[in-house]
């Protein structure tokens, strides 16, 4: 379970930085956070399907 929510922290964290340096490079924070937001999901759906085995 541990494994889980270090996953989940780790992509929480990468979304973050992702959503600052897209929004620094194209200007528009709103299409930084769709962006991010939609990695951070497919990562925690990898990790809960990993997690079912």
């Amino acid at each position: 379970m541990s494994f889980f929510w270090g996953l989940c922290l780790v992509g929480l964290c990468a979304a973050g930085l992702m959503t600052f340096l897209v929004g620094q490079l194209i200007g528009d924070i709103t299409i930084a956070l769709t962006l991010a937001v939609t990695v951070f999901a497919a990562v925690v759906i990898a990790a809960f399907q990993r997690m079912q085995g």
